[in-house]
């Protein structure tokens, strides 16, 4: 009986866990960073000539679209990689992880209420109303105008939250 001389086992590389892998293109980030960066200085802009009070409707739209389109090439360039969503987002399952999510948003809510009250109880000791009288011109104004705002804050909620902390804080800390 002739048994075969014994194969060579080849060398396995063991591959970077996902958790510490480049999620994108190098280039895709340097793409989001610059749209990003642009796109404040772009909209600030408009801001300082044209009164804060004007156009709302059509800041909160171009907001809410803005948003998802960088969700989108975000999006792409996790494809790119085949990095899914859900690796991004960091589900957790089950009732104890629920519940530990809703109790750190619940006292980070109080804690921010805190915060805020003191701010505003310093503005009125120092009689500062120039940034009351802002916010008064930021907000909206009608029921089609706080709908709009509370879908661009949800929008803007969940998109950036999924751009800084899921796609570039995992990009940048990156090998």
């Amino acid at each position: 009986m002739h048994e075969a001389p014994p194969q060579p086992i080849a060398p396995v590389t063991p591959a970077a866990p996902r958790g510490t892998a480049a999620v994108a293109p190098w280039w895709h980030t340097t793409i989001i960073v610059l749209l990003i960066v642009g796109g404040s200085v772009l909209n600030s802009r408009p801001m300082r000539m044209s009164g804060l009070g004007a156009h709302h409707v059509q800041r909160y739209l171009t907001g809410i679209g803005v948003e998802w389109l960088l969700f989108l090439f975000i999006w792409w360039g996790l494809r790119m990689k085949r990095v899914s969503l859900a690796e991004i987002f960091g589900f957790r399952r089950g009732l104890q992880a629920w519940g530990e999510d809703f109790a750190a948003a619940g006292i980070f809510w109080v804690i921010s209420l805190a915060v805020l009250a003191c701010v505003g109880v310093i503005a009125h000791l120092f009689h500062l109303s120039a940034p009351q009288k802002t916010l008064a011109a930021l907000a909206p104004r009608n029921a089609q105008e706080i709908l709009l705002w509370i879908a661009l804050s949800c929008t803007a909620g969940f998109v950036e939250e999924f751009a800084f902390r899921g796609y570039l804080l995992r990009q940048f800390a990156a090998p």
